[in-house]
Order: C-alpha cells, then sequence, then structure tokens
C-alpha cells in the first residue's frame, strides 16, 4: 500500500472510528437504561422490606431515590416513600430526621420532597413526638387514603408497633423502671406459681 499523499505514513493520524462504531459505544451496556436501574434498587428494598430488614430496605431505597436524575421519576417518589417508613421502621438514629436526604440527592427530589412525601413526613414528626402514640395514630388516620392509594398502608400500620419498641426501650436507657428487689421479684412470681 502506497503512504498518504504528504508524508511516509510514520507520523499519520489514526483513522477515526465509522460513525456507527462510535454509537455502538455510547449505548447502554446489554440493554440497560436508568430505569431499569432504578426498579433494580426500587425492588431490592421491597424484597428487604418484605423481609423485615429494615435498615438493607432503607438503603436501597435511599440508593434509589437520590440516584442522579434530571427530572423527578415515579420510581424515585415511590422509593422516596417507602424510604421514610423504612427508616421510622429500623428504629436508628433521630425520627425526625427520617424525611431528610443526604446532600447529594438530586436537587430535582430534594426540592419536591416535601409536595410528593408530605404525608410520609408528616408520620415522621408524630412517630418522633413524646406523647403515648395518639400523634402517631391521628396522623395515620389523617393520612390513611394516601397510605392505601400509595401501597404503603400495611407498611405503615407496623409504625405503631415501632413507636411503642422505641418508648419501651427508651425508658430502658433513661433508667425509667421501678427496681425490684430479689424477694419481691421472688414472692410475685411465686404467687403467680400458686394460683389455680
Amino acid at each position: 500500500a502506497a503512504p498518504p499523499p504528504g508524508g511516509d505514513g510514520v507520523d499519520a493520524a489514526p483513522p477515526a472510528p465509522p460513525p456507527r462504531a462510535a454509537a455502538a459505544r455510547a449505548a447502554p451496556v446489554a440493554g440497560l437504561r436508568p430505569e431499569d436501574v432504578l426498579r433494580y434498587l426500587y425492588y431490592a428494598g421491597v424484597v428487604e422490606a418484605g423481609s423485615a430488614r429494615w435498615a438493607a430496605a432503607a438503603n436501597a431505597f435511599r440508593l434509589c431515590a437520590t440516584a442522579p436524575a434530571a427530572s423527578l421519576s415515579a420510581i424515585a417518589v415511590a422509593a422516596l416513600r417507602k424510604l421514610v417508613l423504612c427508616r421510622l421502621l429500623a428504629g436508628a438514629g433521630d425520627p425526625a430526621d427520617a424525611g431528610r436526604l443526604p446532600r447529594y440527592a438530586p436537587t430535582c427530589v430534594s426540592r419536591a420532597a416535601r409536595a410528593v412525601a408530605g404525608a410520609y413526613l408528616d408520620l415522621a414528626a408524630a412517630f418522633a413526638t413524646d406523647d403515648d402514640g395518639a400523634a402517631l395514630a391521628a396522623a395515620l388516620a389523617t393520612h390513611a387514603d394516601a397510605l392505601a392509594r400509595d401501597g404503603n398502608a400495611d407498611l405503615a400500620a407496623r409504625l405503631v408497633g415501632a413507636r411503642r419498641r422505641r418508648a419501651a426501650e427508651s425508658s430502658v436507657e433513661t433508667n425509667q423502671w421501678v427496681r425490684l428487689s430479689i424477694a419481691e421479684t421472688s414472692a410475685t412470681l411465686h404467687a403467680v406459681d400458686q394460683t389455680p
């Protein structure tokens, strides 16, 4: 083959790839789209929540809700709603922060959080109160239609038990239990065993 005109071929630039090859490199891997990744993370959270692994479910929903995005998607909205509930059920951290998104969350999700998940943020605020659970019951009753419409009524109903458990744990932590002597405890247990 003859060298290209104007040179001996040593300093020549490599030929440009054909247009189809450049388009093939930009194509999604194995036909995956961003929606597929969001669905994968969402369903991973659903599976974890179904197994009552609340912290793992919250992590999957957090990843789904905070995935880079230019616009708000229905999958991210659903993940955000379940994220709040799973964080409350996991019992880790301050319940008032259950709806707080990390700083790296897309702006479109952060700005719309109150509008699309307001009922869930109200539940988190009621869950965080120090009353006997009346605020949570009232919030569940107020937002029952929204929870049912979103398919989260059963998950939200578990908040009542989680609230009781959290209250019991906090009372143990603050040492509010009445201390009984061993003799009193033994006498009480013995009296229970003797009753017909």
